[in-house]
């Protein structure tokens, strides 16, 4: 009981732990993902007060930071949406993606349901609209967390089959024993009958009887034989199987 109660525990601690474990990922996870789109906002201002500074610039005006703040992004799928000519421009965006307005517009209003949209202003008046979607490193760990709750029940798949296989192996030891056990049990009274019978061979006794008696000794014989062979590596011979149901069919008839 003591042993079955330590195996119980053990389950149970194993398994309250692995969700604990998981719970206390997931949510580590889940703050690191969220500064991570908020570290993508933050970049995405900076960008569009990049991109303003350049449509207020003068033509003769050097601004190389601004520039380099545009042309260095190159991860986050962005969309412009220019409010006076009323278009759409598309960056680091698919062809396949944005080859239609409706699949731009459809892609913007995607974009929108994840980050609240940016106005970009120009000359103190909204030039357009940017909208912008999770860059690649996002996206990416956006399934991180599902890999590691599928190594985690996968975990938990093996400890439950472990466990399972080694209480179906104590029971197979406990019926081998009980087997064994049996096997010599029963062995005590056939060695009293194997005299008998010797007794009753001497007593003139019809032969027919005897006989019988010592076919049944000697099937009685062959189960003990067998459940004293039960848990143990098999000795494997041929057999007449012809004979063998002769042999049985004789018995039965009698």
């Amino acid at each position: 009981m003591i042993f079955s109660d330590e195996h119980r525990f053990t389950r149970w601690f194993i398994t309250v732990s692995s969700i604990a474990i998981v719970s206390i990922f997931l949510w580590n996870v889940s703050i690191f993902f969220n500064r991570l789109k908020k570290e993508e906002r933050e970049k995405m201002e900076i960008w569009v007060k990049a991109y303003s500074e350049v449509l207020n610039s003068d033509l003769n005006e050097d601004i190389p930071i601004e520039l380099e703040v545009i042309s260095k992004n190159t991860t986050t799928p962005m969309i412009i949406y220019h409010k006076k000519e009323d278009f759409y421009e598309t960056r680091n965006i698919a062809r396949k993606n944005a080859d239609d307005d409706e699949k731009i517009k459809a892609l913007a209003a995607s974009f929108a349901s994840d980050y609240q949209p940016i106005e970009i202003v120009y000359e103190n008046e909204v030039f357009g609209t940017l909208y912008y979607g999770n860059s690649s490193l996002i996206n990416k760990l956006k399934y991180f967390p599902i890999g590691i709750v599928f190594i985690v029940i996968l975990y938990l798949a093996m400890l439950y089959y472990f466990y399972s296989t080694s209480k179906s192996h104590d029971q197979s030891l406990l019926w081998a024993g009980m087997a064994k056990e049996t096997a010599h049990q029963i062995g005590t009274p056939l060695s009293s009958l194997v005299g008998w019978t010797e007794i009753l061979k001497q007593e003139n006794v019809d032969p027919t009887y005897v006989e019988e008696m010592e076919k049944d000794i000697v099937r009685l014989q062959t189960i003990t034989d067998r459940f004293s062979k039960i848990g143990s590596l098999p000795n494997l011979e041929p057999t007449d199987i012809v004979e063998e149901t002769k042999d049985s069919y004789e018995y039965l008839k009698a």
